[in-house]
């Protein structure tokens, strides 16, 4: 009787073709996946979801805000607080500024102005919110707005606050978020 010897893995030469196109299609489907998942989640460590109740501390100056239900929080009790809506769309830098709403307003607007460029900047605008709290702020393009708030004009403890959208939507479509989020703001 004549034995048979078996031949090993890949038995025609085409397996080893379509077994290295599986692998590779399956690699592909695999960092897809990978590129869609892993930077929301990055951009998320440290952060978490606001309930719209609790207070986050802004620095040691007893500043704080009540961010809206929803919102991400990231970074709550340093020095800067970063708050993103729900949407990811838009992004507010509340930092702690020594020095007065001056300081404050100016902070920002560097800040802002170092991310939107030269763009058309509109008249600035100071406003008395509902809270007695004074917040004078300045557009920069269609996308930024930079701003002090402080308690009075001749605090010395003053928030500068920065906001910015992403995926050239503008600043008006979220003017009303922004506006809900600087009126919980406790300088």
């Amino acid at each position: 009787m004549e034995q048979r010897t078996r031949r090993a893995f890949p038995r025609h030469p085409w397996d080893l073709v379509i077994a290295t196109a599986a692998g590779v299609v399956l690699s592909a489907v695999i960092a897809g996946a990978a590129a869609a998942i892993v930077p929301p989640a990055v951009a998320n460590i440290g952060s978490e979801v606001a309930d719209g109740v609790a207070a986050v501390e802004i620095g040691d100056a007893g500043a704080s805000v009540v961010v809206p239900s929803g919102w991400v929080v990231v970074g709550g009790g340093a020095d800067r607080v970063t708050v993103r809506s729900p949407d990811g769309v838009l992004t507010v830098r509340l930092t702690a500024v020594d020095g007065g709403l001056d300081r404050a307003a100016q902070s920002a607007l560097d800040e802002a102005a170092s991310h939107a460029g030269e763009g058309e900047r509109s008249r600035p605008l100071s406003e008395t919110l509902r809270s007695g709290a004074t917040f004078r702020h300045i557009d920069i393009g269609d996308r930024f707005l930079a701003g002090g708030l402080a308690s009075g004009a001749g605090a010395e403890d003053a928030i500068a606050v920065v906001a910015a959208t992403s995926d050239e939507v503008t600043l008006d479509t979220y003017r009303p978020a922004l506006a809900e989020l600087v009126e919980r703001i406790d300088p």
